[in-house]
């Protein structure tokens, strides 16, 4: 009977993420803050991770972040308050150099929150210094509070451990290991390049995960250091078993030697970990084994110098489109333009019509809430009901991976459309949010020319 009433991991997630954000908008509200839809989104991006460890490593990219992003644009309305061009540029040049950086594996995203930082700060605060800083200091605490706030629900509520998730991807790692242990010593020497690349990736997970902060898992963090001797010795011996085919030969009973330390040290890594270090020193020093190369950026040079070249003409353009065509929203056709030039390279080609098409359909969705029931809540609890609805809905609606983008554009839209309603002193227009979606349709279209445009770079 206790089965049947087990939620699914995607059940679970939904009700943690949908509490997380319903109780960031409450507490900023109930200390007054203004925009307590910045701690909500805060939210999303850090459950939009495939464990807490990840999560966690990703907040705190978001306020290093959020912190240089308020530097960044303090710098240039200091000194750049009324020349224009020279203002462009300096923005231009941290835009250039955040979209190149922006594929690192360890910090790319605390690069790409610098610059939508920078931006929602210098346009949001009208040149005037009090309310840049006002405003900086605001998104810095409604920050902090999203993280803080998910940290403890995710921690309490059915908490996920990341050494689950390194040991479900060390099993199918050895067993590929194992498989190409033994087409080495059979006629089969075939080589597998799919095979390989996978294998590689496996393994640059398991040392990304065994880098992250491993809150909860006690015994990762306890036994870290032997398992990163393990994940070094698979190394090896996918090396070795690729060297017959260079230049020298390689004795079987070293390799069975280290398969054998290998299956030991997983069942007991820490008593195994002196003697498979003591393996690796014997191999090293008898044959020549090349390092295995993991680039610390997840795109090439020629992409990251692409999306570069795309970021760029995309800001340029909206700036250009903003500057003689009279576009209503004030400050929000460069805001978006610049945060679009920032976001949208980073995405595969196809998912531009995945955001226009989804975009619609949420903003039908939440517009209808909008008018015919936000209006009529008029407490908190209330407030937080709907919310926590809204993202569970849309949480648990989208959880398959194919459709991560739209339940991350749903809930952002969810919120952002419906910002108004947060305010400490609510108002219900529909002049903003069709303003935003207006705004938010040519900013895509802009970005989804530059793109195709430029798609063979």
């Amino acid at each position: 009977m206790i089965g049947v009433f087990t939620l699914s991991r995607s059940t679970q997630d939904a009700i943690k993420v949908a509490l997380s954000v319903s109780l960031s908008i409450c507490l900023a509200l109930w200390f007054g803050w203004d925009k307590p839809y910045w701690a909500g989104i805060a939210v999303i991006v850090a459950a939009a991770n495939e464990s807490y460890s990840h999560s966690i490593r990703k907040g705190i990219n978001r306020l290093l972040g959020t912190i240089f992003g308020v530097v960044c644009a303090g710098l240039l309305l200091m000194y750049f308050p009324q020349d224009h061009l020279m203002f462009i540029f300096c923005f231009s040049l941290l835009l250039a150099v955040c979209s190149f950086m922006g594929s690192h594996k360890k910090f790319g995203y605390a690069f790409t929150i610098t610059f939508t930082v920078c931006t929602l700060v210098a346009s949001m605060g009208s040149f005037d210094g009090a309310n840049t800083f006002n405003i900086a200091i605001l998104r810095i605490q409604e920050t902090v509070l999203g993280l803080f706030v998910f940290s403890v629900v995710f921690s309490l509520l059915w908490p996920q451990k990341t050494e689950d998730n390194f040991f479900e991807l060390l099993t199918p790692t050895t067993e590929n290991l194992t498989r190409k242990l033994a087409q080495r010593s059979s006629t089969d020497t075939e080589s597998d390049d799919d095979f390989a690349q996978q294998q590689q990736a496996n393994l640059s997970k398991l040392k990304a995960i065994l880098d992250l902060p491993l809150n909860g898992s006690y015994r990762l963090r306890y036994e870290r250091a032997a398992w990163r001797v393990i994940v070094q010795t698979i190394e090896i011996l996918e090396v070795l078993a690729e060297l017959p085919k260079a230049t020298h030969a390689v004795e079987g009973i070293d390799i069975h030697d280290g398969q054998h330390l290998l299956t030991k040290a997983i069942a007991n890594p820490m008593e195994t970990k002196g003697e498979l270090q003591q393996w690796l020193k014997l191999v090293e020093s008898k044959y020549t084994i090349p390092k295995v190369k993991y680039s610390a950026f997840d795109l090439p040079l020629e992409t990251r110098l692409a999306n570069v070249v795309r970021s760029l003409s995309i800001l340029l353009t909206g700036l250009v489109v903003w500057w003689y065509v009279p576009i209503p929203g004030a400050y929000m056709m460069p805001m978006m333009c610049a945060i679009f030039a920032n976001v949208l390279v980073s995405l595969p080609n196809s998912a531009i019509g995945q955001a226009f098409i989804g975009m619609a359909v949420w903003a039908v969705i939440f517009l209808t809430q909008y008018v015919l029931i936000l209006p009529e809540l008029t407490e908190l609890w209330q407030l937080a009901g709907f919310y926590f609805i809204n993202v569970f809905l849309v949480w648990r609606g989208t959880a398959k991976p194919s459709l991560a983008l739209q339940k991350l554009l749903g809930v952002n839209l969810l919120l952002v459309m419906t910002m108004s309603a947060m305010y400490l002193t609510p108002s219900y227009s529909l002049m903003t949010p069709i303003t935003m979606i207006t705004v938010m349709s040519l900013g895509l279209s802009i970005g989804a020319f530059y793109i195709k445009l430029y798609r063979n770079l």
